[in-house]
């Protein structure tokens, strides 16, 4: 559940950056980076908690 809101949120940054790239005002271009760095942080996380090849806790080992 947690990563669908993660997901929304950064597809919802997606769009604004898109937006804050051509504005006319500087203080609002200047946010073009920062929204950046957030859409990596999050992208960052969502990948660890995606990732294929992470080992899974609590699947049991046995042996025939």
């Amino acid at each position: 559940m947690a990563e669908t809101i993660v997901t929304a949120i950064l597809f919802l940054l997606l769009f604004i950056q898109s937006i804050l790239a051509y504005t006319g005002i500087p203080l609002l271009s200047g946010l073009h980076g920062v929204n950046a760095l957030i859409m990596i942080g999050l992208g960052g996380y969502l990948t660890g908690r995606n990732w294929a090849f992470a080992r899974q806790t609590g699947v049991p080992t046995t042996m025939p």
